[in-house]
């Protein structure tokens, strides 16, 4: 039960929040310019960017593609950073604060939503993919990006990759069985090219990283540690390492993946 409930606070996920870098999502803004590609994104089109974090993908579908974007994000901070990057890039973009789970729009507001990444992190990820369809507009096109389990994983396999992951991962069945309750249809799957499991650590926004030891520096390990070390004492640092650890083994070992998903 002790070691059930570290797990919990610890998950992979909270300790990147709080070790307070900034990092891209697997296959960095290149598989954002894909998602664009397959989505059509262009001049004219309304988009939907649901948990659009620090606005990277935000900006290139609006800056690169022409766009007219609106993101969408639960955390005020995201909202701050993400206002700072499109100023930056001199482009008007909508940074909306909400919960992807109730998006703040009416029905049939969009041409093409998408999530960044985030569709698993809620509690409810039926919730999210049944709200981005409720505000996509008759024929438009939904698009997402999601970790993906092997076929071959035993249901306690995924529940432990779950919980240590902070993510409510599913296999490419799963996720179009969500995709198909939430009233859409998957159309094109891509995953081989983002499931390199580098794409899993290399995800720094200010540099290249080859090996998932390198993901944080020296200065922004002692950081995290002291973090952990205030909020849970020496077992939270241990529990937070064995996480990492077995998440990134389970990326080696292809046990989990990377995908896009293409819906209308």
């Amino acid at each position: 039960m002790v070691q059930c409930q570290f797990l919990i606070k610890l998950l992979l996920k909270p300790s990147f929040l709080m070790s307070g870098i900034d990092t891209l999502p697997p296959g960095k803004l290149d598989i954002t310019r894909r998602m664009a590609q397959l989505s059509d994104i262009k001049k004219g089109r309304k988009v939907l960017v649901t948990c659009s974090h620090r606005g990277y993908q935000s900006v290139i579908y609006a800056k690169e593609c022409g766009a007219e974007v609106c993101g969408l994000d639960i955390d005020e901070r995201m909202i701050e950073f993400a206002r700072e990057n499109s100023e930056k890039e001199k482009i008007s973009i909508n940074f909306v604060k909400g919960d992807a789970q109730e998006i703040p729009f009416g029905s049939e507001q969009f041409d093409i939503v998408t999530n960044e990444g985030a569709v698993g992190i809620p509690e409810s990820p039926q919730k999210v993919l049944s709200e981005m369809v409720r505000v996509l507009k008759k024929d438009g096109i939904l698009i997402f990006r999601e970790s993906i389990f092997a076929d071959n994983l035993s249901d306690e396999e995924k529940e432990e990759l779950r919980l240590r992951y902070g993510n409510n991962i599913e296999d490419i069945k799963g996720w179009k069985e969500r995709v198909d309750k939430a009233g859409a249809e998957v159309v094109f799957i891509e995953t081989e090219q983002w499931s390199e499991p580098s794409n899993f650590w290399n995800v720094r926004h200010d540099r290249e990283v080859q090996d998932y030891h390198d993901l944080y520096t020296m200065t922004e390990k002692l950081r995290l540690s002291k973090i952990l070390m205030k909020k849970y004492g020496k077992d939270g640092i241990s529990m937070a390492a064995e996480n990492e650890r077995i998440f990134y083994d389970a990326v080696k070992n292809k046990k989990i993946g990377y995908g896009i998903f293409l819906c209308k």
